[in-house]
């Protein structure tokens, strides 16, 4: 199941839930612009060659499945994730963030930079509240609206990415970080 999807293991879509200012101690709301890259790269080495290949996935990036061609030049049965870019990738060298890992094949790189553009995606606005009373039936991947805050921050689909559970002496209260729902 994708992280930010919104559904459940099944595949049924999570109902969302409304979040207001009223029920909540205290919240902050960050947005995060230093990190802002445009795109990410991938390096995987290419155990035909021996040399090693690169990924580059942005905004205008497409995956589509297609079929495979051997060696031998025949169309396999199988399917491969292919990037269809719909417009080149047009960007300063220090707005891609280059990943790490190396990875085995062309494949695994795709889906590991597939990943971290939609993570960063996610991660651009985030808001973090305190509920004074605790809401048990709250749990990440929940979609959520929130309302009374402000203006920016009630106009933004979000999503839940974390919460907290707290039963002490002071009660029972709920910690929720949401992300910003880019789907």
């Amino acid at each position: 199941m994708p992280t930010g999807t919104s559904t459940t293991a099944t595949g049924k879509p999570l109902p969302p839930v409304e979040i207001v200012k009223s029920i909540g101690d205290s919240f902050n709301f960050s947005l995060t612009e230093g990190d802002n890259f445009t795109a990410v790269r991938a390096y995987w080495h290419n155990l035909d060659t021996g040399k090693k290949g690169e990924i580059v996935v942005d905004e205008n990036t497409k995956i589509e499945q297609k079929a495979k061609t051997t060696k031998t030049g025949k169309v396999s049965k199988r399917k491969q994730n292919v990037i269809v870019q719909s417009e080149p990738i047009e960007t300063n060298a220090n707005k891609i963030k280059s990943l790490r890992h190396t990875y085995k094949t062309e494949a695994s790189a795709l889906n590991g930079a597939v990943a971290t553009f939609k993570k960063m995606q996610r991660g651009v606005a985030t808001f973090t509240m305190t509920l004074a009373f605790g809401n048990p039936e709250l749990m990440p991947e929940l979609p959520a609206t929130i309302k009374g805050i402000k203006k920016e921050i009630d106009s933004t689909d979000w999503i839940i990415s974390k919460v907290t559970h707290n039963l002490s002496d002071n009660g029972y209260t709920s910690a929720v970080e949401f992300e910003k729902n880019i789907i």
